[in-house]
């Protein structure tokens, strides 16, 4: 987050540090920061999202025209169009590629990114794998996968919805 629009501070939610996130309300106790999330569509700024609260203390407000959505939202069977590659997406955010979940993994709820560690990689640095969730109109759920990212080994395919019955 950035009060300043120069600097950036960064968290990783840790419940073992007293964060909290009830679905709507990020509670930050440590850093002083308690923010309330709400999907509701405002016509004159077009936005489908606000959030409101206070980081240290300040009040804060804001809006996106994205539509903020958990990964579970996207939960399914996803293949390639070879079948060599399988993603399965469970309703509570835990994301399988060809039979590894992908572990601490981060998510931007508001663009459909993840991005995590390479599953079954152990090299240092270790490769990334980034997916971008979406919608295939007739196809259905779709995801762009690109694996290995910043290495020579990086490929990047197409992934669409299974067919009920396939």
């Amino acid at each position: 987050m950035s009060q300043d629009g120069k600097s950036v501070s960064s968290y990783y939610f840790d419940i073992a540090k007293g964060m909290t996130f009830d679905g709507r309300t990020l509670r930050m106790p440590r850093q002083r920061i308690t923010l309330t999330c709400t999907r509701e569509y405002d016509p004159k700024t077009r936005s489908l999202y606000r959030m409101t609260g206070k980081i240290r203390g300040q009040e804060v407000t804001g809006s996106s025209l994205f539509n903020n959505t958990p990964v579970g939202a996207f939960a399914g069977t996803l293949t390639d169009a070879t079948g060599k590659h399988v993603m399965t997406v469970t309703g509570d955010g835990v994301v399988v590629l060809d039979g590894q979940v992908i572990e601490n993994y981060v998510y931007v709820p508001m663009m459909y990114i993840l991005a995590g560690p390479l599953p079954g990689t152990t090299l240092t640095p270790q490769p990334v794998i980034e997916i971008s969730f979406g919608h295939a109109g007739t196809q259905g759920m779709a995801a762009i996968v690109t694996t290995g990212l910043g290495t020579t080994a990086m490929k990047t395919f197409n992934m669409y919805q299974v067919p009920s019955g396939s």
